[in-house]
Parts: structure tokens; C-alpha cells; sequence
């Protein structure tokens, strides 16, 4: 009865240790996966015709550094941006600010369209909150914005429902005006784009005809890096 009891306990602490190292095991690989998870985010590969093209640095979030990112040689060279230990990605062909992703489309689509491409897309048509994001963009381009009055004329609304804050309003001056020289139905919809008299950095808001297309903005929220 002893030696069995003594078995019987070998068996136990046998399995406890087989327990315990399987456990560490999976903890390493779940450690080893994260960093597969990380790297595969932020690598992303560009293949046009017969030339593959790296577009961004490898980094270790953990490491706390930053990166240079780059928009196919387009002057957007100015976003610098950390992640940190949370995780969190834009995903591919999506620019990083302020804590958010935006997308800048390179086609010419209607208000409609790009509103629907943006959803498409896992997004929708930017929202300006702060002025440091009405900063964000740097180029020559026009972008189609989130905002519209085509429910009600001069309520202006962005496209999650919002009423636009009177705090927040970048409109080029004598803007919005509704002109129907382009379209009988007046002017709905607002792009962003404008070159202020005064304050050249920033671009201002105009109201244009919904159907006119023009270039957009899109945006979305962080994800998550998950791993497979």
C-alpha cells in the first residue's frame, strides 16, 4: 500500500510538472505569435509589375521606437507615429494620426460613392474634430469630407448623424454659399482642400455639388492585432 501510495504521488508530481512546462510552452508561443503578429502589421509589400517594394521600417513596439512613414513618394512625409505596447494597427494602406487611420483615395468618386467605398472599406468618410486634424493633410488635393446638409438645407450633419459644432467649423470665407451654377439642386456636400487668405497652412472647407467627383478622406478607428 505504501509503494502504491508513493506511486500514486510520483504520478502526481509528474504531472504537475508535465502541466507546468506545457504551460510555459504555450506562453512562449503565444509570446513568439504576438511578435509574428507585430511584424506582420507593420511590413507591408507593394508589388508593382516585376519590383517588390518595401514601404515601411520593421519595428518592435516594445522597444518604444518610432518609424518614418512613407506614401509612395507622395508629400505625406510628414507622419511620424509610435505604438505602443497595446497593439493596435491601421492595417494596410491606412496613414496613422492623433490616434486614428485614414485612408486617402486615389480615384475621383462622387459623395455617395466615396461614402460607400469608405464603408467598403471598414471605415467612413472623415469627421473633423479638432483642428489638429483638420491640419492632417498637407497636399495640393481636395478631399471630400463626412459633413452634408442634404436632409435639411444649412444643418449641417456628419455622416454618423452628428450636428457639426459651431466650434469646430474651417469654412473658406463667404462658405458654404449653395451656388447653383454647377447643379439646379444647390450644394450638399463639403470638401476639404481650400487655401485659406491669412493662414495658408490650413485648408478650408468649401460646399459643392454631391455629384462633382472628387478625391475623399476615410477613417476608421485602431484594431487590434490578433494573431491568425
Amino acid at each position: 500500500n505504501k509503494q502504491r501510495r508513493g506511486a500514486v504521488t510520483l504520478e502526481r508530481v509528474l504531472l504537475l510538472i508535465a502541466t507546468l512546462l506545457l504551460a510555459a510552452a504555450l506562453a512562449a508561443l503565444a509570446a513568439v505569435c504576438e511578435s509574428v503578429c507585430y511584424i506582420s502589421h507593420f511590413i507591408f509589400l507593394d508589388l508593382s509589375k516585376t519590383t517588390l517594394r518595401h514601404d515601411f521600417c520593421v519595428f518592435f513596439s516594445s522597444l518604444g521606437q518610432h518609424f518614418f512613414f512613407s506614401d509612395f513618394g507622395k508629400k505625406k512625409n510628414w507622419l511620424f507615429y509610435r505604438i505602443h505596447n497595446s497593439g493596435h494597427t491601421c492595417g494596410r494602406d491606412w496613414e496613422h494620426h492623433g490616434g486614428k487611420c485614414y485612408h486617402f483615395t486615389k480615384t475621383n468618386l462622387t459623395w455617395n460613392d466615396s461614402r460607400e467605398r469608405c464603408t467598403l472599406l471598414g471605415g467612413h468618410l472623415v469627421m473633423i474634430e479638432s483642428q489638429e486634424e483638420q491640419l492632417m493633410t498637407t497636399d495640393e488635393d481636395k478631399f471630400w469630407i463626412g459633413l452634408t446638409d442634404a436632409e435639411t438645407e444649412n444643418t449641417w450633419k456628419w455622416v454618423d448623424g452628428s450636428s457639426l459644432s459651431p466650434h469646430l467649423e474651417f469654412w473658406l470665407h463667404n462658405e458654404p454659399d449653395n451656388w447653383t451654377g454647377q447643379n439646379v439642386e444647390g450644394e450638399d456636400c463639403v470638401r476639404l482642400g481650400e487655401k485659406g487668405a491669412t493662414t495658408r497652412n490650413l485648408r478650408y472647407w468649401t460646399d459643392k455639388s454631391c455629384t462633382v467627383p472628387h478625391k475623399s478622406i476615410c477613417e476608421k478607428s485602431l484594431e487590434k492585432c490578433t494573431c491568425f
